[in-house]
């Protein structure tokens, strides 16, 4: 009886360490180098491409990195470059994609858009930062539930990890934070300025009795072998996610970030060479013309749009100009009848079920050639949703 005990739970280590991963949500940073964060697209699980505040595209800035790399973990799967970000108090976000029938299905109930809201899952994401500066300064994400993604300061249903300035010191040592609404809960781990931290949550999702929530800060294990936490909470607020911000100080180039994940395992979040991972697909659109006199006739193709696995993929272009047209060939065409700044996209879909959406934007003019009303703002400053600012 003892032997047959062995025999099934080793069939049972392998086929669970056997399983392939499919990311909720995944951004590799797998952009082309010195390129504004506003407006990439990379990776699955979104609903819409980066925004910083502002629309903000000033390089340095908020970017993809300078140079080539991904930052580092240990035998932690990377591709592409990773981000940075600091400038003048600015934040940047995305959307997660938390419509009905989506990637994060399991944790939404009926009739709501936000994560979180469907009792007993447990939600698992991860993220690569460094904190280049020696100071005070923030680098951290929120998973956070206002739709406005960068906002994470609109709302207090928010958790987060990095490094939150005075509110992660204890008696002058700065530390790895666990961030739950207003509330700081700093990890033994110092931090150390110019280092790479794998900093891993776990929630625990029980509506309406709260939410446990775990946080792993360089773990020792990764893979197939979960680790114990660094600290875990409590708390009986009912946390919701729909977006995820990245904020760093406001000092150029001084905080960066890489290898965004969200899955429903550690191993998945966390994988080294022993587990497989699905990667989503690319979807590549080019666009011809981008900008003439209305009526414009765009020619649109997605055809070098690719699966890494090799997987047949399916193709849907919304052409977001009101006119409700879509399709789904891998290339096509569109006349956008007004004028105005309108944003094309392209989903491709492989076997799987991961998804992949890039967005061209096309500029249709008047017939004097010219596009009115444009104008933009610079803000110094983050407003505060509960002051006079």
């Amino acid at each position: 009886m003892r032997f047959l005990l062995v025999v099934l739970l080793f069939c049972f280590a392998r086929f669970l360490y056997g399983q392939t991963c499919t990311y909720l949500a995944y951004d590799g940073f797998e952009y082309s180098s010195d390129t504004p964060l506003h407006g990439l697209s990379g990776g699955t699980g979104w609903a819409a491409p980066w925004s910083v505040q502002n629309n903000n595209t000033t390089l340095p800035g908020f970017q993809s990195v300078y140079g080539n790399g991904s930052l580092s973990y240990g035998l932690l799967q990377t591709i592409g470059r990773h981000g940075t970000g600091g400038y003048q108090y600015l934040t940047a976000g995305r959307r997660l994609n938390s419509t009905d029938g989506g990637p994060f299905d399991a944790y939404i109930a009926s009739g709501t858009d936000a994560i979180g809201t469907q009792a007993g899952s447990t939600l698992w994401y991860s993220v690569l930062l460094r904190k280049t500066s020696n100071n005070d300064q923030e680098v951290y994400t929120t998973l956070h539930s206002s739709t406005l993604d960068w906002c994470e300061n609109c709302t207090t249903n928010k958790i987060g990890a990095g490094y939150f300035g005075t509110n992660s010191n204890v008696a002058g040592q700065r530390y790895w934070t666990l961030r739950i609404g207003d509330s700081y809960y700093p990890s033994s781990v110092p931090v150390t300025a110019g280092s790479t931290v794998f900093l891993v949550l776990s929630v625990a999702f029980n509506p309406p009795s709260g939410a446990t929530i775990q946080l792993y800060v360089n773990p020792a294990t990764l893979g197939n072998t979960t680790p114990s936490p660094t600290l875990t909470q409590t708390t009986a607020a009912n946390l919701q996610m729909r977006s995820l911000a990245f904020y760093a100080n406001p000092v150029v180039n001084s905080g960066y970030i890489d290898e965004v994940r969200m899955g429903t395992t550690y191993r998945c979040v966390a994988p080294d060479n022993t587990v497989t991972v699905n990667l989503p697909p690319v979807a590549v659109m080019a666009a011809t013309p981008v900008s003439g006199q209305a009526p414009l006739s765009v020619s649109l193709n997605g055809s070098t749009s690719y699966d890494p696995e090799g997987g047949t993929l399916t193709y849907l272009w919304n052409f977001n100009d009101g006119t409700g047209t879509t399709a789904t060939t891998p290339a096509t065409s569109h006349v956008f009848p007004y004028i105005g700044r309108f944003q094309p996209s392209l989903t491709v879909t492989d076997p799987t079920g991961l998804s992949h959406t890039t967005y061209q934007t096309i500029t249709v003019l008047d017939q004097n050639g010219t596009y009115p009303c444009q104008s933009s703002l610079t803000s110094l400053q983050e407003a505060g949703c509960t002051q006079n600012n």
